[in-house]
């Protein structure tokens, strides 16, 4: 696989990883050329993030690796993949496709990183920006497989054919400064639309090479492995590649992740009009700190092992006998009624049957983000509970059914003699809403075998526990803070 290498003051360089393919013979590649040389150019910097660099002009530097294998369509027939022969470490190398030939009088279309599909439709050749993973800080490795190139067709030319590779995607450098020592686990870059392409094609028989949208999203998602600093003041430089997309007129919003179930930090950039082929050092702003705790309202100190604290009451109530508002999973404002029809990540379709394909997938934990509405409606550093931190509750604490100020529930007591009220609030299914006898509250944690349901704890005169249910239903949420 093709390599970057990112000049820095201090002329640091990272390499990609190399990978390869085998094909079959097919009788549509025979005759005349043997001999393939492609040439990448460099990334070069926009010229409007030149101000803000942390790394020099030369931008990101491309380079092959060896045993890279590009992709060969002839204007008839299937796919063959060519190795690399000589060049590895520079930016033009040749290829040889073993046995294979090509026809001097065909035409011939090129494309990288292969993929191993033989009968791959050369109209639409697959583009996947999802599961870019990045790991230690600063580094480039990752980026190789989602730098996909293309050529437009060539003819050869005394037994060779030379391909000029075009880069698809705009490469990001995103700068994040951190005011305390912390470990990172994600990046989630998110505008108000779906903007960022999750998922798109190539077509090899057009004269323009441009990504076409198959699937967009409002968010993109760069794991985080091996970020972990010690001291403050510290900056995470995180890379990521981009298909073209213009967000001039935005401001692209940041969510740094400490962790599963930890509120992120927030911070912000002014979008630009991410262009192919090009590089941009980006560095993010850390937002104000805003905390819209509802007065009378506490962040309640159980003792437990993980050090969480709980809210002394639910979202929706400011005292702990208020039954408070109810919310679908992954909601954030009450409704009449709660229904597949209405649920707002279910595609319903009037009068069609009902699939499991139409279930909008937001995540396996919703805690700490935009579809959690304790801490949309409560911000700060309340979120909802995850299934870890409520199985804590049930094992670590003492539950007694009880009554607080007239309405039935459950006393939960933690290790130190701390405890909070959990009202019977029943839920509503429907139209209908069951009170007093029972009280159902959702965590931030998808059901494991299925988008369409997610945890909850229950409290009941006889007990407490947990289980699963349908996303649609209204339940209580009773926040958790850090």
């Amino acid at each position: 696989m093709k390599s970057f290498y990112l000049f820095s003051l201090l002329c640091c360089a990272a390499l990609f990883q190399s990978c390869s393919s085998e094909f079959s013979e097919s009788s549509s590649l025979s005759g005349e050329a043997r001999e393939l040389t492609f040439t990448a150019s460099d990334f070069k910097y926009a010229s409007s993030s030149r101000t803000s660099l942390t790394i020099s002009n030369e931008g990101a530097e491309f380079s092959w690796s060896a045993n890279d294998t590009v992709g060969i369509f002839p204007n008839e027939g299937t796919q063959v993949g060519f190795s690399m022969a000589v060049g590895a470490g520079t930016k033009t190398a040749s290829f040889d496709g073993g046995g294979w030939s090509l026809k001097s009088a065909s035409t011939y279309a090129a494309y990288y990183p292969l993929r191993g599909e033989f009968y791959l439709d050369k109209r639409a050749i697959p583009l996947d920006y999802t599961g870019q993973t990045q790991t230690g800080n600063a580094s480039t490795a990752h980026l190789g497989a989602y730098d996909y190139m293309g050529a437009v067709a060539k003819t050869p030319e005394e037994g060779r054919v030379t391909f000029d590779f075009q880069h698809l995607g705009a490469l990001v450098q995103l700068n994040i400064p951190l005011e305390n020592a912390c470990n990172l686990s994600s990046v989630v870059l998110h505008t108000d639309d779906a903007s960022f392409v999750s998922e798109g094609s190539l077509d090899l028989t057009s004269s323009s090479l441009i990504v076409t949208a198959r699937k967009c999203s409002k968010s993109l998602t760069v794991l985080l492995k091996d970020f972990s600093f010690s001291e403050a003041k510290q900056t995470a430089t995180v890379y990521f590649m981009l298909s073209p997309v213009d967000l001039s007129a935005k401001e692209v919003e940041v969510f740094v992740y400490r962790g599963i179930g930890t509120v992120p930090l927030k911070y912000v950039f002014s979008g630009q009009n991410f262009r192919a082929g090009l590089a941009y050092s980006m560095t993010a702003s850390l937002t104000p700190f805003i905390d819209n705790t509802p007065a009378g309202v506490e962040a309640v100190d159980l003792g437990l092992p993980s050090g969480i604290k709980w809210a002394s009451c639910n979202v929706g109530a400011t005292k702990p006998e208020e039954y408070g508002s109810y919310y679908a999973w992954g909601e954030t404002e009450e409704k009449k009624s709660y229904t597949l029809e209405n649920y707002l990540y279910y595609n319903f379709i009037p009068g069609g049957n009902y699939s499991d394909e139409n279930w909008i997938n937001i995540g396996s934990e919703i805690s700490g983000t935009e579809y959690d509405v304790a801490h949309v409606k409560w911000s700060g550093y309340w979120r909802m509970p995850t299934l870890k931190e409520c199985m804590e509750l049930i094992e670590r604490c003492t539950w007694m059914w009880t009554t607080c100020n007239g309405v039935n529930g459950q006393k939960v007591t933690g290790p130190n003699g701390n405890s909070i009220f959990l009202p019977a609030a029943g839920c509503r299914t429907g139209s209908s809403v069951g009170l007093g006898s029972f009280g159902n509250y959702w965590m931030g944690t998808q059901y494991e075998n299925g988008i369409g349901g997610a945890y909850h704890f229950f409290c009941k005169p006889d007990g407490m526990g947990m289980d699963f249910f349908s996303c649609i239903n209204g339940f209580s949420v009773r926040p958790v803070s850090e």
